[in-house]
């Protein structure tokens, strides 16, 4: 390759690195959601052991929110922002603090073994793990209303619900106030097969005494039966378990209610790079002692008789609840 004169002289054989960016600017809000302001452009110092740019905001506070992006001075080029840090510290189940105690635990602060990406994998290959175990965690179950539309059959997910990360439905509840009563049920799901049946007659009467409901997974939405006479507001109520979400920054954070699992898991594969099957046991052990623990937390209540023995005319039966 042929070039012009370079602006510094270099030997033979010297690397010469492009950098597109230069600078780092530091951006700031009072509230996490609030609008972030430039407080100061700093040039990046890559010559620290660190390999950190540093700036000490001296008239901070615990409850401002930060962020940062890279900045070329030249040609004006901004990167992205960063996910935002609270000024009073990483919060301990953000993915950057979880990293940060891994690495230290693992003695590799310098990453020279693995690196902040590979370790994300492993936090997502753990999330993965964690719903193989177990299709319904309670930490993961949720609800979503929707509004009622005349002669709408279907509904869905991610339009009118606003749920774009349904793993398993577990219930449907309808609101029905006509003026003359108010009365909140669920309604029976069926069948795809056997909705498509009941629904086949384009030219039923529509009705706001709904009956059933499928989801339709292909379609990604709800389906019910009979059509909606009228229209009402926020009268569906979805029950679902969500999918664990994908960890794919620093300040993404956690779902799952023990951020040890992430240490234990991230651990026994760190140690299985370096070929320390010792180790690397031992961070599995511990792995699956904390999923049979989050197993454990799950049966919270301690429960009450299904059945109780009554017999008011003499007679010897159950009466079940």
């Amino acid at each position: 390759m042929t070039i012009g004169a370079t602006k510094f002289s270099h030997s033979e054989g010297d690397p010469v690195t492009y950098a597109r960016y230069n600078q780092v600017r530091f951006y700031m809000a009072t509230t996490l959601t609030g609008t972030y302001s430039v407080q100061t452009t700093e040039n990046m110092d890559v010559d620290n052991a660190s390999l950190e740019t540093v700036w000490d905001d001296t008239d901070g506070i615990s409850t401002n929110y930060y962020k940062v992006s890279y900045y070329n001075n030249v040609t004006t080029l901004e990167s992205a922002l960063s996910d935002p840090i609270s000024g009073g510290g990483l919060d301990v189940e953000s993915v950057r603090y979880i990293t940060d105690m891994i690495l230290r635990e693992a003695d590799d602060e310098k990453e020279s073994i693995t690196k902040r990406d590979e370790i994300l994998d492993w936090m997502n290959d753990c999330n993965a793990d964690i719903m193989a175990r177990r299709r319904k965690w309670s930490w993961l179950y949720t609800r979503a209303a929707s509004s009622r539309v005349a002669d709408q059959e279907t509904y869905s997910l991610s339009t009118n619900f606003g749920v774009t990360n349904a793993y398993k439905i577990d219930h449907f509840d309808y609101n029905l106030n006509d003026g003359t009563q108010d009365v909140t049920y669920r309604l029976r799901e069926v069948p795809k097969e056997e909705f498509d049946y009941i629904t086949e007659d384009n030219d039923a009467d529509s009705s706001d005494s709904l009956q059933k409901f499928c989801w339709d997974e292909a379609m990604d939405y709800i389906r019910v039966y009979p059509k909606p006479a009228t229209a009402g507001t926020a009268v569906f109520y979805l029950y679902y378990y969500k999918e664990l979400a994908l960890l794919d920054s620093d300040g993404d954070t956690i779902e799952i209610p023990d951020s040890r699992l992430y240490k234990y898991y991230c651990l026994q594969q760190f140690y299985n790079k370096k070929d320390d099957k010792r180790r690397s046991d031992y961070y599995a052990i511990k792995y699956e002692q904390a999923i049979a623990n989050l197993v454990r937390r799950e049966n919270k209540t301690i429960g009450q008789p299904r059945s109780f023995p009554y017999n008011p005319d003499g007679l010897r039966k159950y009466f079940k609840y």
